[in-house]
C-alpha cells in the first residue's frame, strides 16, 4: 500500500538538515565557525530557524 513513499524525515535526518541549513547560511568566515549567535542548544537553534523562515515569507 506504501511502497511507492518516501521514508520521510527522522530524528537524525532532522538534526542533519537542521545542522546543514545553519552551516549553510550562517557560517562565519572570520571565525572558521557558525557565527556566535547562531551557536545555540537545538531547542533555540529550531526556533531561531522557524522565526528566519517566517521572516523570509
Amino acid at each position: 500500500m506504501f511502497d511507492d513513499c518516501d521514508e520521510g524525515l527522522d530524528g537524525d535526518g532532522f538534526v542533519d538538515r537542521l545542522n546543514q541549513y545553519v552551516y549553510d547560511n550562517h557560517y562565519d568566515d572570520k571565525i572558521d565557525d557558525i557565527a556566535k549567535d547562531w551557536q545555540l542548544p537545538r531547542y533555540e537553534l529550531v526556533k531561531k530557524v522557524l522565526d528566519e523562515l517566517k521572516k523570509e515569507e
